[in-house]
């Protein structure tokens, strides 16, 4: 049992100093398969979730718009290199017309 805590106490601090969430406006061409827009971003390096916040919306006959939640590690010196960085790979995805980032806070992880 007192590996177990060593373990989880590891984990925990691993995971609290450099995790966060950020709130994503997605635009997109309605052509292209949103589910697989969204896989592509899952591999953009440092994200590790993906998830849509309701449904999307279209703004014209080619164009919809997406609301996510991301998660991703943070790894360079600055929040803001790193959300550059993000944006710069989501953009050049097939089909992706802009990747804005509206909010971003630290994942808080607590112990059960």
């Amino acid at each position: 049992m007192k590996y177990k805590k060593i373990i989880k106490d590891l984990v925990y601090e691993a995971l609290e100093r450099d995790f966060y969430e950020a709130l994503v406006m997605l635009d997109s061409n309605r052509e292209k398969n949103l589910t697989e827009i969204l896989d592509q971003i899952r591999a953009v390096c440092k994200i590790t979730i993906v998830a849509v916040i309701g449904p999307a919306k279209p703004l014209s006959l080619y164009k919809e718009q997406a609301k996510l939640r991301i998660k991703f590690l943070r790894i360079k010196e600055s929040l803001s290199e790193d959300l550059k960085e993000i944006s710069q790979q989501a953009r050049k995805i097939d089909g992706v017309y802009s990747f804005r980032v509206l909010t971003v806070s630290k994942v808080e992880f607590r112990e059960n």
